[in-house]
């Protein structure tokens, strides 16, 4: 409910449990499957509908685990962000690299690029899908297009399946339907804040890409969304966390089990609005409604909401981030750049002065999945917090003398 340390407790609860299971599943290589998958995706950036066609559910690799991030140490540098570091870790403690899989591969930055080439490498059946980088070229959606038609004959003869449009078209409106009651989530927990913890918002966003069944997924979304609205109606609103300051989260993704920045967000005293990032653009821009079953019609509709950074210019998650911003709902915005996304930070100085021209304060934070900078990180958090309350004083002074100078000239 509201109380955030029952809140706080059963996050932690879910995070225990959940990590268990997971562990518990890597010794086997079967994950929460029960058995070993035929298909996996790293990361995001492959239309869901396309491999779910062949009904046999993926297992997605988004690459949210500390401990994974360590299982790698030993074949990757350093420097190389926690996310790549994650999925590598997480496929050789799950001993799914020895295993008869087709891997996806959205080669969205270097480091997925040196993941495809290891698993290569290793012998593993690898599907690299090479995104073109220039949004609104000519030749590229065409590009696109003829990667996807390669992939479904890759994914088709792994399986010895086939897909028709009539299938295409039923999980394509699956999708759809997930899609909206992700929408609608979305809206209630921003509109009724303090139902429900930043971190278990992302738990559930991040949950859809685990999702075997988007019909049951999509049900339970939908559930929770009422609780909400029906505990606000029966308790009121919350009034102590609609007067923290709105805070845009944007940048690099957050996954599940590292919620060390909404977390911080929380104890700050900021709320989490929104966050958009390359994991939540599809929600948003994504096909809204299933007219069709003809691949080329899902690949483009894909193509034109991708948010990942693979771009020169990310035109798709620029453009939603615009919306929001012309909201004015927005206060603050959090950057959050995991070490090593080069790709993620290019694109900071555009919001810079995006939002530097709208008045709206940015606070740039890197990190990775380590603890040691939680302090750190916590002071520099209090501070803008601190900064975005008073500058919210300063504009309700301000409204307030205005109305005073009304006031007069009326009565004058």
């Amino acid at each position: 409910g509201a109380d955030s340390r029952v809140n706080r407790g059963e996050g932690d609860r879910a995070r225990g449990g959940a990590d268990s299971r997971m562990h518990a599943g890597q010794k086997s290589g079967r994950g929460f499957w029960g058995q070993r998958p035929q298909v996996v995706i790293l990361g995001t950036g492959i239309p869901d509908e396309l491999v779910a066609a062949f009904g046999s559910p993926p297992l997605r690799i988004l690459g949210g685990s500390l401990e994974a991030c360590g299982w790698s140490d030993r074949i990757v540098p350093r420097d190389t962000d926690p996310v790549s570091r994650s999925v590598l870790g997480y496929l050789q403690g799950a001993a799914l690299a020895s295993s008869d899989c087709l891997f996806l591969v959205p080669l969205n930055s270097d480091s997925m690029r040196k993941i495809a080439y290891f698993l290569k490498r290793e012998g593993q059946k690898v599907f690299a899908v090479d995104i073109p980088p220039v949004w609104q070229g000519s030749a590229s959606p065409g590009r696109w297009n003829k990667q996807m038609l390669r992939m479904m004959d890759a994914v088709g003869k792994h399986l010895g399946r086939d897909v028709d449009e009539r299938k295409l078209l039923a999980v394509s409106q699956r999708v759809c339907g997930a899609r909206q009651a992700m929408r609608e989530f979305l809206g209630i927990v921003s509109e009724y804040p303090g139902f429900l913890t930043d971190g278990g918002r992302v738990l559930v966003q991040n949950s859809y890409y685990y999702a075997a069944d988007l019909d049951e997924w999509g049900y339970a979304v939908q559930q929770l969304s009422q609780e909400i609205v029906f505990r606000c109606q029966k308790q009121g609103r919350n009034r102590a966390e609609e007067q923290k300051p709105r805070v845009l989260l944007l940048g690099s993704p957050v996954y599940f089990p590292n919620l060390k920045i909404p977390d911080l967000m929380r104890d700050t005293g900021l709320a989490m609005w929104r966050n958009m990032d390359a994991s939540t653009t599809q929600w948003i821009l994504g096909r809204q409604k299933a007219a069709s079953g003809r691949v080329e019609e899902i690949a483009a509709a894909w193509y034109a909401a991708d948010g990942s950074g693979a771009y020169c210019q990310n035109g798709s998650l620029r453009k939603q981030v615009c919306r929001l911003a012309e909201s004015g709902r927005i206060e603050g915005v959090v950057y959050h750049v995991l070490k090593g996304q080069v790709e993620v930070d290019f694109e900071l100085s555009f919001y810079e002065h995006m939002f530097g021209a709208m008045g709206i304060p940015l606070l740039r934070l890197e990190t990775d999945y380590q603890v040691q900078d939680l302090e750190q990180l916590r002071i520099r958090l209090e501070a803008f917090a601190e900064m975005l309350r008073q500058k919210r004083l300063d504009r309700e002074a301000e409204q307030y003398d205005r109305r005073v100078q009304g006031d007069r000239r009326r009565a004058l």
